[in-house]
C-alpha cells in the first residue's frame, strides 16, 4: 500500500470515529431529554410536568382548596409556563385567579366549568389561551386581558353569562370561532381596529349583538360579521374588506349580493346555505375566497370569479346544484378537495391555462357533466376527482401529467380519452366502470400497458389521427408545434451546449485523475457481461406486466 492509499484509509477511519461518536452524543442527549420531559413533580397542591426544554415546568392539575390563588412562577429550578389542558377543569372552589407573569400558554379546558370563579387577571405574557379554557365559568364578571395576547380559542369564554363588559388588547391577532359565545349579559365590548382575523358567531347571543342596528355589523379592519336585514338584494358598503365566517350563513331571503371593490376576502361559509342566492358579483379586488364560502347555496348559477385569486379552497361550491357552468381562470392553480362536489346541474366547465392540480373529489358527484378540456398547465388529477359524474363521455389531455387511481371511476359513459401529449405513467383503474372506453394517442408505452392490463381491445386503443374530433385536435397540434419553434428550440440548443461542457469537464478530469495514464492497470474498467445492459425493471402494481417482444428469425 502507498502513501497515498494510508492517507485515504486513516482519514475514512477517522471520519467513521467522529460519525460513531456524534451518534452515541446524540442519543445520550436524547435519552436524557425524554427522561427530563417525563418528569412529574409533586408539590403537594400542584402537580408539574417537566418540558422538554429541561428548563421549565407546566401544570398539569392541581389539588388544593383556596378560594383565591396565585399561580407560582417557580418550582424547585424550573420556571413555569405553560397550564396544561383541563388542569384546573370543574374547580368549584376558585373565586378569584391571578396568573404569573411567566406563563405564555393556557391550554384547552384549562379553568372550564370552574363555576365559582369571579375575578380574573390574563398578563400579556399569555400569547395563546387555548380552546374552551374558561367556557361555562358562568360567574365570571371580571375579565381583564392585558396587551401581549395574540390569539384567543374556539368557545374560550363561551357561556360566561355573568360577563358583562370587555376590553380586547391591541396585541390581538385572532380570535377562533365561538369565544364569547352565549355570554348573554355582555354588553359593552372594546375591539380594537388592528384586528384582522375574526372567526364566526364570536359574539353571537350577547347584549351587544342584540343592540346593533345597522343591516352590517363591522368590527376591527372592516370585518362584516353579521348581515341583519331580510332584503332581496344587497350591495355591500365601501368599508367592508373583509366578508366574515357565516355573515350570510343559513339566510333564506338574499338572492343578489353586489360585492364593493374595497372587499378582498370571502371567509369560510361566509354564505354557506343561502338556498336563494342566485348571483353574486366578485370584484377584482378579492384575492381570497376560504372553504365553504358558497356551501349549499343551491340557486346559486350566476358566479363569474376573478383573475385574482390563485386557489379555489375546500368544498368552496359544494352542493351548489342550481350552477350549470363555471370557467376556472388562469390565476387558479389548484382546485381544492371537494370544491365542487354535488353540483349536479354543472354540465359546462372550462379549465384555462395555468391550473396544476385537481385535488381529491373536486368534481365528485357532477352528474350533468359531458365534456372537459385539460390545460397544457396541468401536472396532477388527484383519486376520485371526477367520480360518479355519469354523464361524462369524453376527456381529453394536453399535458405529461399524472393521474391518480379512480380519478374516473364510476363515470361509465365515457367513450373516449385523447391524449394529445405522451404522458410518463398511468395508473390501473383510473377509468374503472367506462365499458365503451376508447383511447387516442400516439400509442405509447403506457397507454399500451393500461389498455392490456385493463383487458381493452386492440380496436380500442387508436391513432390521435384517427380521432374525429379534428377541430381540437388540431387546435393542440397548433399549439405543440408552435411552442416547439420556439421555446423549445432555445431549450435544445442549451442543452446541447450543456453537454458539450460537460464532456470537456470529463475529459479535464479523467486526464488529471489517472496519472498513470489510460492503459495502467487502474484505469482500466471491467465490462459488463452480456451484449446489453439490463433494462429498469417495470413497475409492480396491479398493472400487468407487457410480454417482450420476440425478435423475428
Amino acid at each position: 500500500m502507498n502513501l497515498k492509499d494510508k492517507t485515504k484509509s486513516a482519514f475514512k477511519s477517522a471520519v467513521s470515529f467522529v460519525l460513531v461518536f456524534l451518534v452515541a452524543v446524540l442519543s445520550v442527549i436524547c435519552i436524557e431529554n425524554d427522561v427530563m420531559a417525563a418528569k412529574i413533580i409533586d408539590n403537594g397542591d400542584y402537580i408539574y410536568q417537566v418540558l422538554e426544554d429541561g428548563k421549565s415546568a407546566a401544570i398539569k392539575s392541581y389539588n388544593g382548596e383556596s378560594l383565591y390563588v396565585s399561580l407560582p412562577s417557580k418550582v424547585e429550578d424550573y420556571t413555569v409556563t405553560e397550564i396544561l389542558p383541563s388542569a384546573f377543569m370543574s374547580n368549584n372552589t376558585i373565586k378569584e385567579l391571578e396568573i404569573c407573569d411567566t406563563i405564555n400558554t393556557i391550554g384547552s379546558n384549562a379553568f372550564a366549568e370552574c363555576t365559582s370563579l369571579r375575578k380574573l387577571q390574563i398578563p400579556g405574557t399569555v400569547k395563546t389561551i387555548g380552546n374552551s379554557a374558561f367556557q361555562n365559568c358562568t360567574e365570571l364578571s371580571s375579565l381583564t386581558i392585558y396587551d401581549g395576547t395574540e390569539n384567543i380559542g374556539r368557545y374560550a369564554f363561551a357561556g360566561c353569562t355573568s360577563l358583562t363588559e370587555l376590553k380586547l388588547p391591541n396585541s390581538l391577532d385572532k380570535i377562533d370561532d365561538y369565544a364569547f359565545f352565549d355570554c348573554s349579559s355582555l354588553e359593552n365590548i372594546s375591539i380594537p381596529k388592528s384586528l384582522e382575523n375574526f372567526g364566526g358567531y364570536v359574539l353571537e347571543g350577547t347584549k351587544w349583538m342584540q343592540k346593533q342596528k345597522s343591516d352590517f355589523v363591522i368590527v376591527g379592519d372592516g370585518i362584516l360579521i353579521k348581515y341583519k336585514s331580510d332584503d332581496k338584494a344587497k350591495s355591500l358598503p365601501e368599508n367592508i374588506k373583509t366578508i366574515g365566517k357565516y355573515a350570510f350563513a343559513e339566510n333564506k331571503n338574499i338572492t343578489t349580493i353586489l360585492l364593493s371593490r374595497t372587499t378582498n376576502k370571502i371567509d369560510c361559509s361566509a354564505f354557506e346555505n343561502c338556498k336563494s342566492l342566485e348571483t353574486v358579483t366578485i370584484p377584482e379586488s378579492v384575492i381570497e375566497i376560504n372553504s365553504r364560502a358558497f356551501y349549499g347555496c343551491k340557486s346559486l348559477d350566476n358566479v363569474s370569479l376573478p383573475a385574482t385569486i390563485a386557489k379555489i379552497d375546500n368544498q368552496v361550491f359544494a352542493k351548489c346544484t342550481g350552477m350549470t357552468e363555471i370557467v376556472i381562470p388562469s390565476s387558479i392553480i389548484t382546485v381544492s378537495r371537494s370544491a365542487f362536489d354535488g353540483c349536479t346541474g354543472l354540465s359546462s366547465l372550462r379549465l384555462m391555462g395555468g391550473l396544476q392540480k385537481i385535488e381529491t373529489n373536486s368534481f365528485r358527484n357532477c352528474t350533468n357533466l359531458r365534456r372537459v378540456i385539460f390545460p397544457t398547465t396541468l401536472k396532477k388529477i388527484d383519486k376520485s376527482a371526477f367520480v360518479n359524474c355519469s354523464s361524462l363521455t369524453r376527456v381529453e389531455f394536453n399535458s405529461n401529467l399524472r393521474i391518480e387511481t379512480s380519478a374516473f371511476t364510476n363515470c361509465e359513459n365515457i367513450k373516449e380519452a385523447v391524449f394529445y401529449i405522451n404522458i410518463s405513467e398511468l395508473e390501473p383503474n383510473i377509468f374503472k366502470g367506462s365499458s365503451e372506453l376508447t383511447i387516442y394517442s400516439d400509442n405509447n408505452y403506457y397507454l399500451k400497458e393500461y389498455a392490456e392490463s385493463n383487458k381493452l381491445q386492440n380496436d380500442d386503443l387508436k391513432n390521435l389521427a384517427e380521432y374525429e374530433d379534428k377541430g381540437t385536435l388540431s387546435s393542440a397540434k397548433k399549439e405543440t408545434v408552435s411552442g416547439f419553434s420556439g421555446v423549445y428550440t432555445l431549450i435544445v440548443v442549451i442543452i446541447i451546449i450543456i453537454d458539450l461542457a460537460l464532456v470537456i469537464l470529463f475529459g479535464l478530469y479523467v486526464i488529471l485523475s489517472v496519472p498513470n495514464g489510460r492503459h495502467s492497470k487502474q484505469a482500466q474498467i471491467r465490462p459488463q457481461k452480456g451484449k446489453y445492459s439490463k433494462p429498469p425493471a417495470h413497475r409492480t402494481g396491479s398493472a400487468a406486466k407487457v410480454k417482450p417482444k420476440t425478435k423475428s428469425p
